[in-house]
C-alpha cells in the first residue's frame, strides 16, 4: 500500500505542475477561466460564456465546495492541484478493491496502472 500511496504523491505533483506549465503559458485552454469565473464570481456560479449560471448547462454541485480554496488561492492553479490530488486518489482506492481480488502484488500492479490512464 506504501508504494500505490508514494506513486499517487509523485503523480499528483506531476500532473500539478504540467498543468501549471500549461497555465502559465496559455495553453489550458478555455475551460479553466470558465470555471474560475464561474466560481469567484458569486454563489450562482454565473459566467459571460455559458449566457447565465453554470448550472444551466452542466450540474456541477461540487464546485460549490471549491470556492473557498479558489478564493483563498486566488489562482486557477489551486484548482489544476485539486484536480491532479483527486486524480491519484484513484489508485489506493482502485488498490484497495483489488486487494479483496488478488494478491497484493497483483492489487499493486492494478492500481499503479491506473495512474497510467
Amino acid at each position: 500500500m506504501r508504494v500505490v500511496w508514494i506513486a499517487s504523491a509523485v503523480f499528483a505533483v506531476v500532473l500539478t505542475a504540467l498543468g501549471a506549465v500549461r497555465y502559465l503559458t496559455y495553453h489550458s485552454g478555455a475551460d479553466l477561466g470558465v470555471f474560475v469565473q464561474s466560481m469567484v464570481s458569486g454563489i450562482s456560479l454565473p459566467n459571460r460564456p455559458e449566457g447565465g449560471s453554470h448550472f444551466v448547462h452542466h450540474f456541477s454541485p461540487l464546485l460549490y465546495a471549491v470556492v473557498p480554496l479558489l478564493r483563498a488561492a486566488r489562482s486557477p492553479l489551486a484548482l489544476i492541484a485539486l484536480q491532479a490530488c483527486a486524480g491519484a486518489l484513484v489508485a489506493p482506492a482502485i488498490f484497495l478493491l483489488a486487494r479483496k481480488r488478488m494478491e497484493q502484488g497483483l492489487a499493486k500492479l492494478v492500481a499503479l496502472t491506473t495512474l497510467v490512464y
